[in-house]
């Protein structure tokens, strides 16, 4: 069953938007991009949304996403991330998404898993309202993935 799905996009520092016009993924050609250890990477992202690959002004590479998101939220540039990772940096506003939703990409679907003997069972059942519980609680979408 599916529980929810992932969606990368760009995010960056409110103050980035104010000192560099980001309007498309064009312009990203203009900021530094920050690179870090997730399901897509800035090349195959942008063959998504722009065709072809842009040559950014500067990089900076790091292998986990809570650093990179730091960074982004410190103004040093776009990181292309997680919106379940960035969740508390978008709520309170220190990122946001420079571009429209169309240019988020899904990249990984979470599913619930069990067999229909397990599915009676009355623990697995209190696992599966507690998982659906945390997901609401979080606040994240649940989308069915494709």
């Amino acid at each position: 069953e599916p529980l929810l799905a992932e969606r990368l996009r760009p995010l960056c520092s409110p103050r980035l938007i104010e000192q560099v016009q980001l309007r498309e993924p064009g312009d990203l050609s203009r900021v530094t991009l920050i690179h870090s250890s997730n399901a897509l990477t800035w090349t195959e992202y942008l063959r998504k949304v722009v065709g072809s690959n842009i040559r950014a002004r500067h990089e900076l590479w790091f292998d986990r996403s809570t650093m990179a998101i730091d960074a982004a939220v410190e103004g040093l540039g776009v990181v292309l991330e997680s919106e379940l990772l960035a969740a508390d940096e978008l709520k309170k506003g220190t990122l946001v998404a420079p571009f429209d939703p169309r240019f988020e990409v899904e990249t990984v679907s979470y599913y619930l898993v069990r067999s229909a003997e397990a599915k009676s069972r009355f623990h697995v059942g209190a696992f599966e309202s507690w998982l659906r519980m945390k997901i609401t609680a979080a606040n994240l979408q649940t989308t069915t993935p494709t």
